[in-house]
């Protein structure tokens, strides 16, 4: 995409929000079929998601720009950048690498070792517990002798 055409969809973009009404943030909420795992959402109005595009463009403008590959761009949001969007998706890490060449991430599966870590902890808790209490009891007894 030329610069030129660039600088006009960031304009109408400008022309379009309103820093002051302009709102994004995320959100979480909890998966449907499982209560314990949450799923992130953007939740924003129509000036947040625009003033957000805006900044998007701002960052394919710099790398258009840059004569060298860049490591980090930041997006400069304003107030209407919420917290928890600023502190996950403040920075744009380009890759120059077509998308079959990248290393995408998979989600994590939870193995049956992970299930087994919680009963293991219980049960050394409940060794620790048995073995203060035949303490206390061995004290008592010393005690009383």
């Amino acid at each position: 995409m030329k610069n030129d055409d660039l600088n006009t969809i960031i304009e109408i973009l400008e022309l379009n929000s309103s820093e002051e009404k302009g709102y994004i943030d995320l959100d979480y909420d909890p998966i449907e079929n499982n209560a314990d795992e949450l799923s992130s959402c953007i939740r924003s109005n129509k000036d947040g998601l625009l003033l957000f595009a805006k900044e998007l463009l701002i960052g394919f403008r710099k790398i258009n720009d840059s004569k060298n590959e860049i490591d980090l761009i930041k997006i400069d949001g304003g107030d209407w950048f919420g917290h928890d969007i600023k502190d996950s998706v403040s920075l744009i890490k380009p890759i120059y690498k077509m998308r079959d060449d990248i290393e995408i991430s998979k989600p994590y599966i939870e193995k049956w070792s992970d299930k087994l870590v919680p009963y293991l902890l219980m049960f050394g808790l409940l060794l620790f517990i048995i073995g203060v209490l035949g303490g206390i009891f061995q004290i008592i007894g010393w005690s009383k002798n």
